[in-house]
């Protein structure tokens, strides 16, 4: 076997970056330890299977060679990993931002870019994956359910139960129409100072009728930031009804014409009220912008600092004329 690279001297025993690899240290006051177990510990963030693919595909190294799953390492072995831009991105979004826990519930702030759900492209990445992680170190005797879904480039608000009994509850609490999602969106154009949105949506290969509400908050000539309601629940509803009134969301590239300057599309589930089943209380719950989306209502000259200091607590805009409407997207 290699003799493996250790560290003569005391050294920062925290995983950095030097000379464009990740690197970490064994602690000198520890014991052997397996690879994976270590990796366990230095990056408990990072879901299980993500760093065993990294392993298997033999990118952690000791001593320029592979690490295997059960390699014992020593104490002060130095473990290196070349510069990895989805393993940098992982560690610095780690679990997402807890905005209200209770016994039963749990609603977290999902960035941008972070599917909520396994599926093509995000088994080894997405926010269930994430929060799995986290709840595994909590020794939670439950696995998290989402209640509703967000697209993934959409960020903010999202309601999860905590067991079945509690998605249960959730599942008829929304299709009840009794949990509420209010919406920002920065879009294309100036629409009206507010209005509603009516055009049907197929769904299921049927027309459905479909209605969401805006309000206009700030604006220019080129660019609007509307804040949203759903008063039905089609797949992409806000998306689809911003197209077809001919103001899409900025960077939308497959409702709109996208945007050279824009990687994803600016959405983002502000607040989100429901009532919770340890009380039946309703509970409002405002999920802060995105630095990325306040920093490009910037960019585009949309002074929308006071608008948004001044939005309020939630309101059912227009509410009072759809009685027996459903909110389940």
């Amino acid at each position: 076997m290699a003799q493996h690279s250790r560290c003569p001297l005391a050294c920062d025993e925290r995983p950095g970056y030097l000379a464009g690899m990740y690197i970490c240290f064994v602690p000198l006051h520890s014991g052997p330890i397996s690879a994976e177990d270590f990796l366990h510990q230095q990056f408990p963030d990072l879901a299980q299977s993500y760093l065993a693919k990294l392993l298997k595909r033999g990118k952690f190294k000791c001593s320029d060679a592979p690490l295997q799953r059960d390699t014992l390492l020593q104490p002060g072995e130095l473990l290196t990993l070349p510069g990895n831009h989805s393993f940098q991105e992982q560690i610095a979004n780690g679990s997402p931002a807890i905005l209200h826990e209770t016994s039963t519930t749990l609603v977290v702030n999902k960035p941008a870019l972070l599917a909520v759900h396994a599926g093509v492209g995000h088994r080894d990445d997405n926010l269930l994956l994430r929060l799995g992680v986290t709840m595994h170190q909590r020794r939670a005797p439950y696995r998290l359910h989402a209640v509703h879904r967000l697209d993934r480039e959409t960020s903010g608000a999202l309601l999860l139960a905590k067991g079945k009994q509690a998605a249960g509850t959730f599942g008829r609490h929304l299709m009840n129409g009794e949990v509420h999602k209010r919406y920002l969106a920065l879009v294309c154009g100036k629409p009206a100072s507010e209005g509603l949105l009516t055009t049907p949506l197929q769904q299921r290969g049927k027309l459905r009728e479909s209605t969401t509400s805006f309000r206009t908050i700030a604006g220019n000539q080129h660019y609007s930031l509307l804040e949203l309601d759903l008063h039905s629940g089609r797949t992409h509803q806000i998306r689809r009804h911003l197209a077809a009134a001919g103001t899409p969301l900025y960077g939308d590239r497959r409702y709109g014409a996208g945007h050279p300057h824009a990687p994803h599309f600016y959405l983002h589930c502000r607040q989100l009220s429901f009532p919770c089943p340890d009380s039946e209380a309703l509970f409002s719950v405002i999920a802060p912008l995105p630095e990325a989306f306040l920093a490009k209502l910037c960019e585009l000259g949309l002074q929308a600092d006071t608008a948004l200091q001044e939005l309020g607590p939630y309101r059912r805009i227009f509410r009072e004329d759809l009685p027996n409407t459903r909110h389940t997207e």
